[in-house]
């Protein structure tokens, strides 16, 4: 593997979860990103395309992108256009997004990002989800400059299912979360290439702890209810069916049921100790 797994859903081929900073070294207080969007396209029998083998350059030490040494940000385009890295990471993401325009349907694209959880309380501590949409900063004359990279009437919808699915979210006009630069990858279907109407694309900036030991399980099961109702998406037991890699392996949903028993166990113990 050279460090991005697609997973091509059976089902909800119109949705798409995309994890960029799915990297080990990425974890942060041990939550594992990749594995929450892999679990949450099992859950829904639809596509992902994860990060799993580059990690982001350290601001702090003034690190700089190296593709060679897989140091990338993969939620900021201009590090890796016009790269082999953009081919097997983004056209996937474009290849799947068309794949559903052509059988006349939305695509929804939900991108996977971490909040720690003293940011999430600087902000508002009874949230679990900043949703960024592409909301401009609020300026001391005139209105902001708003990139919306989904529809308000789906996004308000969306808030709701999420309070229904008991996951406090708002969207956010923060310039760490709003999701708007013309180089995010929440915006590639806005401003990075010709605007697409039919592309309704949401990050999901998720508190750090909502994602810990036994919380993992609820949120997958919550979040995939909430995306559910918001994207009219088809839904059954996952163990009734199984997610397909592109590179041809099939992981049966019984034997991810049991990583998610096994995860929690291991979780439960070190609480313990």
């Amino acid at each position: 593997m050279d460090g991005i797994e697609i997973i091509k859903g059976t089902t909800n081929q119109n949705i798409i979860f995309v994890a960029p900073y799915g990297y080990k070294a990425e974890k942060e207080n041990m939550v594992d990103w990749a594995w929450l969007a892999a679990m949450l396209a099992n859950k829904l029998h639809c596509n992902a395309v994860i990060n799993n083998g580059y990690r982001k350059p350290k601001k702090e030490i003034n690190e700089h992108s190296n593709i060679q040494l897989k140091r990338v940000d993969l939620d900021n385009l201009s590090q890796y256009d016009n790269t082999a890295l953009y081919d097997r990471f983004i056209d996937p993401i474009i290849e799947q997004a068309n794949q559903a325009i052509d059988n006349n349907q939305n695509c929804y694209i939900f991108h996977i990002h971490p909040v720690p959880d003293e940011m999430m309380k600087a902000i508002d501590n009874k949230l679990s989800i900043l949703l960024g949409v592409g909301l401009g900063a609020k300026e001391k004359k005139g209105r902001p400059k708003d990139f919306l990279s989904a529809p308000k009437e789906y996004v308000d919808k969306f808030v709701n299912n999420l309070a229904q699915a008991e996951l406090l979210a708002r969207t956010t006009r923060h310039q760490d979360y709003a999701a708007r630069g013309n180089y995010c990858l929440n915006q590639l279907f806005k401003r990075y290439l010709n605007p697409r109407e039919d592309v309704y694309s949401v990050q999901l900036n998720i508190r750090n702890s909502d994602c810990y030991g036994e919380n993992l399980s609820v949120l997958v099961d919550k979040l995939a209810s909430a995306i559910a109702d918001a994207t009219d998406a088809v839904t059954y037991e996952p163990v009734e069916s199984s997610v397909t890699s592109v590179s041809g392996e099939t992981e049966l949903a019984k034997a991810i049921s049991f990583i998610i028993d096994t995860y929690q166990s291991a979780a439960q113990e070190a609480m313990l100790k």
